[in-house]
C-alpha cells in the first residue's frame, strides 16, 4: 500500500497543475464574452465571480479528462525519469502494478466528472442564463433613459422622447442586426415587458411604422398597429447549435448542456421515434457517457506513453500522445455530428474510445514484456503455447 499511495500522489499533482491551466485558459475566453454584461453592471465584481463560478462546472467536464491525460503522462515519466519504475522492476515490480494507482485516479476523476456532467455542469449552465437575464432587465430599466440615445449592447440604439409612469411616448429605435435588413422603428406609445417565462424583454411598441433597408438597397415602409418587438441579448449567433437551438422565434430552448439527465432522457421519448430532434437528443445522451468514460480510457493510454526508456530517451512520446489527442477528438465531434443528423450509429461516438483503450492496451505489452512490435508480442505468445507441454 505504501508503494501505491506514493505512485497515486505522484499523479495528484500534474493533474492539478493541468486542470488549473487548461481552466485558466477556457474561463479567459468566457470572460470574454462577459463583457458586454459586465458594462451593463457598471463593471461590478459580484456578477462577474457569479459568471465564473457558474462557468467553471462546464469547463472543468472539458479539461479534468485532458488533464487527467497530462497528468498521468507527466507523474508516470517523472518516476521513469528518476529510475523509480527501473527500480520497482529489479525488485520483482511488474508495470502491471503502475495499472493500481493510475486506474484509482482515472476512477476518482470519472465519479467527479459524472457529478459534472449530469447535475454541475447543467445547473451552471441555466443559473448563467438566469444572471444574463437579470443583468439584461437591469440594463433596460437604467440605460432606456429618456432624451438620450441609448446604445443596447452595441447592437441597436433607442430614443425615447417622453415617458408618463410606464408609458413611452415617441419611441426611435436603429436595429443593424436584423437579419432582414437594416431597419428604424418608430412608434407613437410603448410599454416594457419582461416574459419571465421565455426568458425575454419586449418593447411593446404600438401606432408606428418599420422603415427597412434590404440588401439590394431597395426601401420598405410597413405600418403596424402593434409590435412586439424583442430585445434581444448579445451573442445570438447559434450556428454551433443542435438545428432546433437555432431558430429564436420558437423561444428559449433548453441545449444539452441544460438539460439533467432525466430530462434528457424523457426527450429522447417524447420525440418522434426516427426524427432530427431524437437523434440530437441521442447524440447529447451518449457525448456524456463518452466524456465520463474518456477518464477511464485516457488514463491507460497515457499510461504505457509515460514509461521513460533510458534506450530511446528522445522518443518524442509526449507529441505522439497530443497528436493522437487530436485525432480522438476529431474522430468523436466528426461521429457526434453524423449521429446528430441521423447518418451513423452510436458506435461512431464510442469508436475513438475503442481505438485509444486498444494503442494504450497495445503499447503497454510491448513496453511491460520489452518487445519492439505487436507482431513480435504475438510470436513471443504462441512459441510459449508450443513448448508448453
Amino acid at each position: 500500500m505504501i508503494l501505491f499511495w506514493y505512485c497515486f500522489l505522484e499523479l495528484i499533482f500534474p493533474l492539478a497543475m493541468g486542470t488549473g491551466v487548461l481552466t485558466a485558459i477556457m474561463l479567459m475566453d468566457q470572460i470574454y464574452k462577459f463583457v458586454p454584461f459586465l458594462k451593463a453592471t457598471g463593471l461590478e465584481m459580484a456578477p462577474l465571480i457569479w459568471m465564473v463560478v457558474y462557468s467553471v462546472p462546464t469547463i472543468l467536464m472539458l479539461s479534468m479528462p485532458i488533464s487527467l491525460m497530462i497528468g498521468t503522462y507527466v507523474g508516470i515519466h517523472r518516476l521513469g525519469q528518476d529510475s523509480e519504475i527501473t527500480a520497482m522492476r529489479a525488485a520483482g515490480v511488474s508495470l502491471s502494478y503502475l495499472f493500481r494507482p493510475v486506474m484509482a485516479l482515472a476512477f476518482l476523476v470519472g465519479l467527479i466528472t459524472t457529478w459534472l456532467v449530469m447535475w454541475a455542469s447543467p445547473w451552471g449552465v441555466r443559473s448563467l442564463e438566469e444572471l444574463k437575464f437579470e443583468i439584461l432587465k437591469r440594463q433596460t430599466k437604467i440605460n432606456l433613459t429618456v432624451g438620450k440615445i441609448n446604445n443596447f449592447f452595441g447592437q441597436k440604439s433607442i430614443y425615447i422622447f417622453e415617458q408618463e409612469g410606464d408609458l413611452l411616448k415617441g419611441v426611435f429605435i436603429a436595429d443593424w442586426e436584423d437579419p432582414e435588413g437594416k431597419s428604424m422603428i418608430e412608434a407613437q406609445t410603448g410599454r416594457i415587458h419582461f416574459e419571465e417565462s421565455e426568458k425575454r424583454i419586449y418593447l411593446l411598441l404600438y401606432n408606428g411604422r418599420i422603415h427597412q433597408l434590404g440588401e439590394e438597397e431597395n426601401h420598405r415602409l410597413i405600418q403596424f398597429a402593434q409590435l412586439d418587438y424583442n430585445l434581444s441579448p448579445p451573442n445570438r449567433d447559434r450556428s454551433n447549435l443542435p438545428a432546433r437551438y437555432r431558430d429564436p422565434s420558437k423561444g428559449p430552448q433548453l441545449n444539452d448542456m441544460q438539460m439533467s439527465v432525466g430530462r434528457l432522457r424523457s426527450e429522447i421519448e417524447r420525440a418522434k421515434a426516427g426524427s432530427k430532434d431524437q437523434f440530437e437528443y441521442i447524440d447529447e445522451f451518449h457525448g456524456r457517457i463518452a466524456t465520463i468514460l474518456s477518464c477511464l480510457v485516457f488514463g491507460i493510454f497515457a499510461l504505457p506513453m509515460g514509461i521513460h526508456d533510458p534506450r530511446n530517451p528522445k522518443s518524442m512520446r509526449f507529441v505522439y500522445m497530443i497528436l493522437m489527442m487530436i485525432l480522438y477528438y476529431a474522430l468523436y465531434s466528426q461521429g457526434r455530428a453524423q449521429v446528430s443528423q441521423g447518418k451513423g450509429s452510436i458506435f461512431m461516438i464510442y469508436f475513438p474510445l475503442l481505438l485509444a483503450l486498444a494503442i494504450g492496451l497495445v503499447n503497454y505489452f510491448k513496453i511491460n514484456y520489452d518487445f519492439g512490435s505487436l507482431k513480435e508480442w504475438v510470436g513471443h505468445r504462441f512459441k510459449q503455447k508450443k513448448e508448453t507441454p
